[in-house]
């Protein structure tokens, strides 16, 4: 049960508690609320319109009835992931804090506002790199504070938490894409659980052009990865609206409610962008499978592998090859 109900529990079930089991127990709350007050996933480029709801409460909306979770993202270049691109949130186990000298001057008093000397940090023990305890259990168990943190605090590679719900989405609407590339990507725990993502429109409206700019969908068991043009219409003038929005489900879902990670990042510069050269083959320069399970090392720390291919002999063929080297000396001196 939840630390508060098993509190309770004991409280009313046992023996009166002492005051050194009160201290504990509210110093033990107070450092759980000012963790989760501390390390949020949320910032505010990161807007949660909708927080993660059942079935029934999703339906009880007066609109956007799938979606049992709904987000605003705003890209930002802080939040980078590799160094080329604009992201949505804290990469969490990653040190960015080079990225900066690798962004062109393109991002100097651009309209983001953001010098590049605030492109990037050293996340790499986020999302609590104060605490050497989380620290220290997250490698006592071979993995990362980044992926072993038990809340949803924690941002792996930029990646945030949800639950899906069979025949429901979580939605996401993504701004400061305008006419940028996009990378759409998602993992789940279960390498054979299938996982889709499709444009959306929160109104229901139909999109502009739609035969020249279909809606899209993609769905891959256990990872999904997509890179594509963004579907933002030209207004004119080189101007584009910024409206792009899309969901993440499953399909022929075993469980009810199954976990899964998502991100959405954008190329750092727009396809055109006046004199710029187009950005047309951004995708080619990303690695494509940076999902939060590439985290953790294929072996512990020190690890010293098996000599596998080590050349060993037998002690029978040693004798074996002793007689007949023997043999031959034999055949040898008879021949001399």
């Amino acid at each position: 049960p939840p630390l508060g109900v098993a509190c309770r529990q004991t409280f009313l079930s046992g023996p009166a508690p002492s005051m050194a089991v009160l201290v504990s127990v509210v110093l033990t709350l107070g450092a759980v609320l000012q963790a989760s007050a501390q390390y949020q996933p949320g910032n505010s480029y990161f807007v949660t319109n909708r927080a993660p709801m059942t079935e029934s409460q999703a339906l009880a909306q007066s609109s956007d009835q799938i979606c049992t979770a709904i987000y605003t993202i705003n890209l930002r270049p802080e939040y980078t992931t590799q160094g080329n691109d604009i992201g949505m949130l804290q990469p969490h186990g990653k040190n960015t804090s080079n990225y900066g000298n690798i962004y062109s001057d393109y991002f100097t008093g651009n309209s983001f506002g953001v010098s590049l000397n605030n492109i990037g940090a050293d996340y790499t023990n986020y999302p609590q790199p104060n605490n050497p305890s989380a620290i220290a259990a997250a490698r006592a168990a071979f993995s990362v504070p980044a992926l072993y943190d038990q809340g949803h605090s924690a941002t792996p590679l930029g990646f945030k938490q949800d639950n899906m719900r069979m025949y429901y989405s979580v939605c996401v609407q993504i701004r400061n894409v305008q006419n940028r590339w996009v990378e759409i990507m998602a993992q789940t725990p279960q390498p054979d659980r299938k996982i889709c993502y499709q444009d959306w429109r929160p109104d229901g409206s139909a999109r502009a052009n739609l035969a020249q700019n279909p809606f899209e969908k993609s769905c891959s068991s256990g990872e999904l990865y997509v890179c594509r043009p963004s579907p933002n219409e030209n207004t004119g003038s080189s101007t584009y609206v910024d409206n792009m929005n899309i969901r993440f489900f499953c399909e022929s879902c075993d469980d009810e409610i199954s976990t899964f990670f998502w991100r959405v990042t954008a190329s750092h510069m727009p396809k055109q962008t006046g004199n710029s050269p187009d950005n047309s083959e951004w995708c080619l320069y990303r690695s494509g499978h940076d999902y939060p399970n590439t985290l953790l090392q294929p072996y512990p720390a020190n690890y010293v592998p098996p000599a596998v291919f080590q050349a060993s002999t037998s002690s029978a063929m040693s004798l074996v090859v002793s007689l007949w080297l023997m043999a031959a000396l034999a055949l040898v001196a008879l021949l001399l």
